[in-house]
C-alpha cells in the first residue's frame, strides 16, 4: 500500500473516530485498521468511516475497536499489526503497556483457576 494512501487513511480515522493509535493489517482484497475508538463513536459512523476509506483506499476496509477482541488478540495486534498512527510516542507505550498488562491478569487469573482446581477439585468457587 502506498505511504500516502495509508497517511491519508490514518488522517481519516484519527479525524472521525478519535483514536490515539490505529493499526492496519493489509490481506490480500482488504484492510484492517484497529484502533481505541472514543466511546460516544456509534456502529453506524465507524460504517459511514469504512465506506470514506474504502473510496480511497479503493479496497474494503473493516475498522474495529480493539475492545471487542479478547486479551490474547489484543497482544496479537499490538505485537504483529503494522502501527500507521500514534498522537505521541509516550500514548503508544501506554497503550501497549495496558494491552500487556490485560494479558498477563487474564494469565493470573487461569493459573488461580487451575490452582483452585487442583486444591479443591472444581473451578468454581462454593
Amino acid at each position: 500500500m502506498e505511504y500516502e494512501k495509508i497517511k491519508k487513511a490514518a488522517q481519516i480515522i484519527s479525524e472521525k473516530v478519535l483514536t490515539p493509535v490505529i493499526y492496519m493489517s493489509e490481506h490480500e482484497d482488504w484492510i484492517e485498521f484497529i484502533c481505541f475508538c472514543d466511546g460516544k463513536i456509534t456502529v453506524q459512523e465507524l460504517y459511514d468511516t469504512e465506506q470514506i476509506l474504502k473510496d480511497v483506499l479503493g479496497k474494503e476496509t473493516e475498522l474495529v475497536d480493539i475492545r471487542e477482541f479478547s486479551e490474547f488478540e489484543r497482544l496479537d495486534i499490538v505485537t504483529q499489526y503494522e502501527l500507521i498512527h500514534s498522537e505521541n510516542p509516550f500514548i503508544e507505550k501506554m497503550f501497549t503497556a495496558s494491552m500487556m498488562t490485560d494479558y498477563q491478569n487474564l494469565m493470573n487469573e487461569k493459573r488461580s483457576m487451575l490452582n483452585r482446581q487442583h486444591e479443591c477439585g472444581t473451578y468454581f468457587v462454593q
